[in-house]
């Protein structure tokens, strides 16, 4: 939401189970990997990607340095999303729930994988 909070509800009556604040806002839409929800963290210009358990504790986050306006893919251990700064990113999340920037596209530079460049996370 753009109050900056991500709500878990119950299904059948709505009543609320937990509720995480995430310093920003929630632009898109969260997706479940390896048993945790991945959650993009619009930030003013460095989004994050916070990592929270089923009971809405954070457990990881990766910070970005672009803001995220998209929602989030998963497929297997990866997360896909475009960020303001003409990218696309996929991070790998290991089994112990740590984020790893797996790759990075830049669609609007001569050279779209910047070699020289530090990873996010």
């Amino acid at each position: 939401s753009l109050d900056g909070a991500l709500y878990a509800l119950e299904a059948d009556t709505g009543d609320l189970i937990w509720k995480y604040f995430s310093e920003g806002q929630l632009i898109g839409t969260p997706a479940i990997i390896n048993d945790l929800i991945a959650v993009p963290v619009a930030d003013g210009g460095d989004s994050k990607i916070a990592l929270l358990e089923k009971n809405g504790t954070q457990q990881a986050a990766c910070r970005i340095g672009a803001d995220i306006r998209t929602s989030l893919e998963a497929s297997g251990d990866l997360i896909y999303f475009a960020a303001t700064d003409h990218s696309i990113m996929a991070l790998r999340i290991k089994p112990n729930g740590n984020p790893d920037e797996e790759w990075i596209v830049k669609t609007n530079e001569d050279d779209p994988h910047p070699r020289d460049r530090a990873k996010a996370c």
